[in-house]
């Protein structure tokens, strides 16, 4: 009971595509839903906040670790420049009303010096020779206690007036 030279496509199985759809579907969701709850949670203020905070501190402690001997190295110069060889260099703590010494050391033929184990985190040098001259005072703030620390500019002896 066709009609000639019209075709008829066999219908298809809806119920089979249908269970397909849904599965495709269902795992899709699944799928994404884990990846969208994991974007939501890793990529969200908070955890950028403190985790920022955690890779800082972990950077600092590492930071600290590495330079936590206690050297304090510098170098000590007279009034025209030339390193002073045989200066003693001394190493003291500000206190309110004085300056109590830690340590004390002499200048090698470059007219270098170097503490060790200071255990400070705020120091005061000066450095004196015979002959020659004494320092004013150098004040030293480290970040933290027992920081390696190098001067940047040399001390330098001055002659005495009178």
């Amino acid at each position: 009971d066709d009609a000639p030279g019209i075709a008829c496509a066999p219908a298809p199985d809806t119920r089979a595509s249908l269970v397909d759809a849904d599965r495709k579907h269902y795992s899709d969701r699944l799928l994404g839903g884990a990846t969208s709850l994991l974007r939501k949670v890793l990529v969200n203020r908070f955890t950028i906040t403190f985790g920022g905070i955690a890779v800082a501190v972990v950077l600092w402690n590492l930071y600290i670790v590495q330079n936590d001997d206690g050297m304090l190295r510098g170098r000590v110069v007279g009034p025209d420049g030339a390193p002073v060889a045989g200066a003693v260099v001394r190493l003291s703590e500000q206190t309110i009303v004085s300056l109590d010494p830690i340590d004390t050391t002499t200048t090698d033929d470059r007219g270098a010096f170097q503490f060790v184990r200071h255990d400070q985190h705020s120091v005061v040098l000066t450095a004196a020779k015979d002959g020659i001259g004494r320092s004013s005072r150098y004040r030293v703030r480290l970040l933290f206690r027992n920081q390696n620390h190098e001067l940047g500019a040399p001390i330098t002896l001055t002659i005495p007036e009178g």
